[in-house]
C-alpha cells in the first residue's frame, strides 16, 4: 500500500511543491525588479499628467493665435474694432503687439500700443537678438505651420511674451505678439486645469527654475509645501517655469514598500496553503493537468484571436493620432477600419461571454421579426476589410423574395459571424466563399461554402463540441481558434428550433447551412411544447 502512494506522492512533491517553493524564493529575490518597475511605470503616468497640461496650455496659446489670424482676414476698419475686442474678451493679454513684416521688423511699429517705455526698449533688444527666430517664423507660416515662439521679457517677471507670424487676405505678412501677465495667465487659464488633472491624489505646482520658488500649488495646505516632487518637468510656453507632481499622502516608494511586505506574506501564506492542501490535490494531478492544457490551449488561440483585430487598430489609431493622414477621405477609410475592427474584437468577446451564459444557464434570447438578408449583407460589409486583407473573394446570392423570420438578431449574427471565421481559418489556397439565402419548405436558410481543407465523416460528428477542433490535415494544426465557436451556433439553432447541418468531404470544401423555421412555424413548435 506504501508503494502505491508513494509514486503520486512523489508527483505532487516533484510537480507542485519544489516548483511552488522555488517560485516563492524567485518571486522573493525579484521583488526589487518589481519595484523598480512598478516606479518607472507610475512615473511614466505622471509625465502623462504633466504633458496634457502642457498640451492645454500649448492649444489655448494657439487659439488666442488663430483668433488673431481670423481678425487679420477682415477689412482694416474692422480689424482695428476687433482688436479692441479681442484685447477686452482676454484680460490675460496686457499688451497685442502688431508690426509689418517687410525686410525686417520696424520695432516702433510693433510697440505703438503700448505706452510703457522699458517695454518698447525691451522688446527693440529681443527683436534684433531673435532675427533668425522671426525669419523662421514666416518660412513656418509660408508652410501653411504657424509657429509660437516664446519670448522671456526679463526685465519684468509678471510679463511673458509670445511671437507669431500671421498674414492678411493679401498674403502680406505681420509680426504679431501677445504680451501675457504671467499670474494671470496661471491663475485664469491653467488653474482650473490643474485642479482638474490633480484631482483628491496628486499635488501639482508651478516652479521658478532660477530660485526654485513655487509660484503655483493646487492644494494649498502647509504639510504638503516640502518641494519634494515625484516629477519636474519643464513648462514649454514659460521656460524660466517647471511644472512638478507628487502624490498626495503617502510617496509611490511608500507604497511599493508595503506592497512588497504584502507580497512576501501572501507568497508565504499561499506556500502554507499549498501544503495544507497536497493531500487533496494528490488525487485529482491527472485531471488537473489535462484541465490546465485545455485552458491553456484556450487561452492561447483566444490571444491570437484578439492580437489581430488589436494590432489593426492600435497601427491605426495611432496614425490617425500623430495627423500623418492629410485627405479626408482616406482618414475616413481609417476609421471605418477601426470600426469593423473593434466589431470583430467585440464579436469574439461576446463569443466568451455568451459561452459562460450558456454554461450556466443565463444564455436569453430577444426573439422579433428579422430579415435573413439583412444580417447576411450588415455582417459582410463589418467584416469586408478583414476579408480583403485575407484575400477572400465573396459572393453574396440573396433570395429576393426571402420572408422574415422570429430570430434573435444578435445570435444569428453571431452564428453567422462564427461560420464565416470557420470557413476563413479553413481555406487553404483557394480563399473563395460563396454564400446564399433562400427558402425550404418550411425554413429560410443561408449557406456559407467555402473550398477548404474540408472534414471528415468522423469529425463532423465531434465538430459541434465544445472546444473541439479539426485535428485532420496541416491546416487543422496551424489554424487558430477557441473550440467555441460551432458549440455557438449549434446552441443559437436549438434556441431558434432550427437546423444545422454540414456537407463536407476532405479536401473539396464545406458547406454550413442553417435552417431556420418561419414566424409561425416557431410559435406553433412551442405551443406544442407547453
Amino acid at each position: 500500500m506504501k508503494k502505491y502512494f508513494a509514486r503520486p506522492w512523489l508527483i505532487v512533491v516533484i510537480v507542485i511543491m519544489v516548483p511552488t517553493l522555488l517560485f516563492t524564493a524567485f518571486e522573493i529575490g525579484s521583488l526589487n525588479e518589481d519595484e523598480k518597475n512598478i516606479e518607472a511605470i507610475y512615473g511614466n503616468q505622471l509625465d502623462a499628467i504633466l504633458f496634457s497640461i502642457n498640451q492645454y496650455a500649448d492649444d489655448a496659446v494657439n487659439h488666442w493665435a488663430k483668433q488673431v489670424n481670423d481678425i487679420f482676414l477682415l477689412s482694416r476698419e474692422e480689424r482695428e474694432k476687433a482688436l479692441i475686442q479681442y484685447r477686452q474678451s482676454n484680460p490675460q493679454i496686457n499688451n497685442i503687439l502688431i508690426g509689418s513684416y517687410i525686410n525686417g521688423i520696424p520695432v516702433e511699429a510693433m510697440a505703438e500700443q503700448t505706452d510703457d517705455a522699458g517695454l518698447k526698449a525691451e522688446l527693440k533688444q529681443e527683436l534684433v537678438a531673435h532675427a533668425d527666430k522671426l525669419n523662421r517664423l514666416k518660412g513656418y507660416l509660408k508652410e501653411g505651420y504657424q509657429k509660437i515662439e516664446s519670448v522671456d521679457l526679463k526685465g519684468s517677471r509678471e510679463q511673458h511674451l509670445f511671437l507669431f507670424m500671421t498674414r492678411d487676405k493679401v498674403e502680406k505678412y505681420y509680426l504679431a505678439g501677445l504680451v501675457i501677465n504671467t499670474e494671470r495667465f496661471i491663475g485664469d487659464l491653467l488653474s482650473p486645469r490643474i485642479q482638474a488633472v490633480a484631482g483628491e491624489e496628486f499635488i501639482i505646482s508651478l516652479v521658478r527654475r532660477d530660485d526654485d520658488r513655487v509660484v503655483y500649488r493646487s492644494l494649498r495646505e502647509a504639510d504638503n509645501g516640502n518641494g519634494t516632487f515625484s516629477r519636474r518637468k519643464q513648462f514649454w510656453l514659460l521656460p524660466d517655469y517647471d511644472l512638478a507632481i507628487q502624490k498626495r499622502g503617502q510617496t509611490i516608494e511608500e507604497l511599493v514598500r508595503h506592497r512588497t511586505y504584502f507580497n512576501i506574506i501572501l507568497l508565504v501564506v499561499i506556500d502554507l496553503i499549498l501544503l495544507a492542501g497536497a493531500w487533496f490535490l494528490f488525487w485529482n494531478v491527472k485531471r488537473e493537468m489535462q484541465l490546465a492544457k485545455i485552458k491553456n490551449d484556450f487561452v492561447s488561440n483566444v490571444s491570437h484571436e484578439i492580437r489581430t483585430p488589436l494590432s489593426l487598430i492600435s497601427m491605426y489609431a495611432e496614425t490617425l493620432k500623430l495627423n500623418r493622414i492629410a485627405s479626408p477621405e482616406k482618414r475616413q477609410k481609417y476609421y471605418d477600419i477601426i470600426f469593423r475592427e473593434t466589431q470583430r474584437l467585440a464579436g469574439i468577446v461576446n463569443n466568451i461571454l455568451n459561452f459562460s451564459r450558456m454554461e450556466s444557464g443565463r444564455r436569453q434570447f430577444f426573439f422579433k421579426p428579422v430579415e435573413l438578408n439583412h444580417i447576411v449583407e450588415t455582417v459582410l460589409l463589418n467584416y469586408s476589410y478583414h476579408l480583403e486583407k485575407k484575400g477572400f473573394t465573396v459572393s453574396f446570392d440573396a433570395a429576393e423574395t426571402l420572408p422574415e423570420i422570429e430570430g434573435d438578431y444578435d445570435a444569428i449574427s453571431e452564428s453567422f459571424i462564427n461560420l464565416l471565421d470557420n470557413a476563413i481559418k479553413y481555406s487553404a489556397e483557394v480563399k473563395k466563399l460563396e454564400i446564399t439565402t433562400g427558402k425550404e419548405g418550411e425554413y429560410a436558410f443561408v449557406a456559407i461554402r467555402d473550398y477548404g481543407i474540408g472534414i471528415s465523416s468522423k469529425e463532423q460528428k465531434l465538430i459541434f463540441d465544445k472546444f473541439y477542433r479539426v485535428t485532420e490535415g496541416e491546416l487543422a494544426h496551424m489554424a487558430k481558434g477557441s473550440g467555441l465557436g460551432l458549440n455557438i451556433v449549434k446552441h443559437n439553432m436549438e434556441a431558434h428550433k432550427g437546423k444545422l447541418v454540414v456537407k463536407s468531404e476532405p479536401g473539396k470544401g464545406s458547406t454550413f447551412i442553417m435552417y431556420f423555421p418561419f414566424g409561425g412555424h416557431r410559435k406553433g413548435d412551442e405551443a406544442e411544447e407547453k
